[in-house]
């Protein structure tokens, strides 16, 4: 009903000489591929630990992975990605947040499935990992730093997990599966799990 709708409007301004524009709007979260991503279930509620108040968007969690004494947990809140990396003992060290681009035009395409805003933290203390999450409406891209030698295990939902071949690095994508094939080609990764 809604498509209809929606279809006999925008030709109705295209008969009248209205919105005769060459930008699109921007899809709404539920056109995007990364929310119909399959929710995973999460042991504990490490996402609601987050609110100080109540959250407008629904957050769903797409993608969770295990390195050393850190779980990282991937996932979408309405035109944002968020990446979470708690470590079993000292608490969660980084939490980062970007939203997909409006527009084509903005962001980087440096990658397939773009473009991506960006976003990087590290946690406070020496010890702790660097993150660098790239956000786009297809996909989300993560590179991981550690600062001890940590590999992947037990990746869960639509993740997939590839080392790097130039650092101690990986990079962590998600999205759909032939999305996640076509950006892994283009990284300087190695062994991929997930």
């Amino acid at each position: 009903m809604i498509i209809g709708i929606t279809l006999s409007l925008g030709c109705a301004a295209c008969t009248t000489g209205e919105g005769e524009s060459d930008t699109s709007p921007p899809p709404s979260p539920q056109d995007a591929p990364l929310q119909r991503l399959e929710e995973i279930t999460l042991e504990g509620d490490p996402l609601s630990d987050m609110d100080s108040g109540p959250t407008p968007e629904k957050r769903q969690p797409v993608g969770e992975i295990h390195m050393g004494s850190h779980r990282i947990i991937a996932y979408v809140e309405g035109r944002k990605c968020g990446l979470l990396v708690m470590n079993s003992a000292k608490g969660t060290p980084i939490s980062l947040k970007a939203e997909w681009p409006q527009n084509a035009d903005q962001g980087s395409s440096r990658l397939p499935a773009g473009p991506y805003r960006s976003s990087s933290a590290s946690g406070s203390s020496a010890s702790d990992p660097w993150a660098s999450l790239s956000c786009g409406k297809n996909a989300m891209v993560v590179e991981y730093a550690p600062k001890a030698s940590e590999r992947p295990s037990a990746p869960r939902g639509s993740v997939t997990v590839a080392n790097s071949q130039k650092s101690s690095n990986s990079f962590i994508v998600v999205g759909p599966k032939d999305v996640r094939a076509d950006i892994l080609s283009k990284l300087p990764a190695g062994s991929k799990s997930g």
